[in-house]
């Protein structure tokens, strides 16, 4: 899938840095809205990171 665009911002909150955002990708001539969120913190026991990428249907099975 090719991106055609994408727009994210992302913030700290309490040790935490969130991120969010919004892509438009291209499959087979076809726009498929992309969603996306992470989650990361660092401390001094190490980190955690956490990402969700939901994506609409695909009309679609190409892998590129």
């Amino acid at each position: 899938m090719t991106e055609v665009w994408r727009k994210h911002t992302s913030a700290r909150v309490r040790g935490w840095r969130l991120s969010a955002g919004a892509a438009v990708r291209l499959c087979c001539r076809a726009l498929v809205p992309v969603l996306l969120a992470t989650a990361q913190r660092s401390g001094r026991r190490g980190s955690i990171r956490a990402s969700v990428e939901v994506s609409g249907p695909r009309r679609c099975r190409q892998q590129n």
